[in-house]
């Protein structure tokens, strides 16, 4: 996989940056998903912003296809939320109220990580709350969700 990382830059980036341009639009989306994942942050703007990769991307997060959502909303999270998002406030979307404390959280994040989450967030849930609580759930745990996407792993330590 590193290879190939280091193989998406040059002219193999530019072609592939023609190719999500004006290919079909199956071959676009798949181009992004796969930028989204092989990508230098370095060349996150260029491809997301410039060339329009995030369209694509946010037509996928709104695809009937559940394969399809997921993928777009994992690619989403790698190229837009870091670590520095994760339970912070800035841009957050929808605040939890666990053990007592506001842990705020992103829907993209959080259909990324969670089978449970995406069929809360995904089927239009509507709440009049202003925090959502969550009994009988660990503040740590929950903060691990988003963070378990973004490495393949997580420590919870004790």
């Amino acid at each position: 996989m590193k290879r190939l990382e280091e193989k998406i830059n040059g002219p193999v980036l530019k072609h592939l940056l023609y190719l999500m341009r004006v290919g079909e639009k199956a071959v676009q989306r798949r181009i992004a998903l796969a930028l989204a994942h092989l990508c230098s942050p370095e060349d996150q703007r260029t491809i997301f912003i410039d060339d329009d990769g995030l369209d694509l991307l946010l037509e996928l997060l709104g695809s009937t296809n559940l394969k399809q959502q997921q993928d777009a909303s994992v690619a989403l999270y790698k190229v837009y939320l870091g670590e520095q998002y994760v339970n912070s406030s800035t841009l957050s979307d929808v605040t939890f109220l666990v053990e007592g404390k506001c842990f705020y959280a992103h829907i993209i994040a959080l259909l990324a990580s969670s089978v449970a989450f995406r069929a809360m967030f995904d089927g239009g849930y509507r709440c009049s709350y202003k925090y959502l609580p969550i009994d009988n759930f660990n503040l740590k745990c929950l903060s691990g969700c988003p963070r378990y996407q973004s490495k393949d792993h997580i420590g919870l330590g004790s």
